[in-house]
């Protein structure tokens, strides 16, 4: 995906934590990989979701195009990568987003205040999750009628219309 940076996607990954409540954040969609089925996500290695997906690597990332008016829901496994293999990729980020890997304290810990952080750009904290698609499930949502569809990758991404 050749997407400048402020241009990618937000979307919605969902996780399961270790006693089994749902977890939502938004992250930025980093890429795409038709052939592979993926799609790539970057996060601070030592974010809460790294733990949950070790524990659990079972995923969904949430997509909504508002122009076609598609909702787009992708289930499968995530696999965490995180060493010195990604430095071409972390070299290529911006030095503003590479401050967002290496918050201290670690995303999720209590602070006093606000701002009471301090964000350092550590190479060691940067990860990437892949997930590997297993579904696919669209919604299209128009008047006078929604449309659905989920398609399988065990079915050679046949697709199945369901009812919206």
């Amino acid at each position: 995906m050749n997407v400048p940076l402020r241009r990618m996607p937000r979307v919605s990954l969902a996780t399961v934590d270790q006693l089994g409540a749902p977890q939502l954040r938004t992250l930025v969609l980093r890429g795409a990989n038709k052939h592979d089925g993926t799609v790539e996500l970057h996060t601070d290695a030592a974010s809460q979701k790294v733990p949950q997906l070790e524990n659990d690597p079972r995923a969904a990332v949430l997509i909504w195009d508002e122009t076609a008016m598609i909702q787009i829901r992708l289930m499968g496994d995530i696999t965490i990568k995180s060493d010195a293999s990604l430095s071409n990729i972390w070299d290529q980020l911006p030095s503003v987003t590479q401050g967002n890997y290496g918050v201290m304290p670690p995303p999720g810990s209590k602070i006093a205040a606000g701002d009471n952080y301090s964000r350092k750009a550590d190479a060691g904290k940067f990860a990437i999750l892949e997930l590997k698609i297993q579904t696919m499930d669209l919604v299209q949502l128009q008047e006078p009628s929604h449309r659905r569809a989920l398609y399988d990758q065990s079915d050679n991404w046949g697709g199945q219309w369901l009812a919206p």
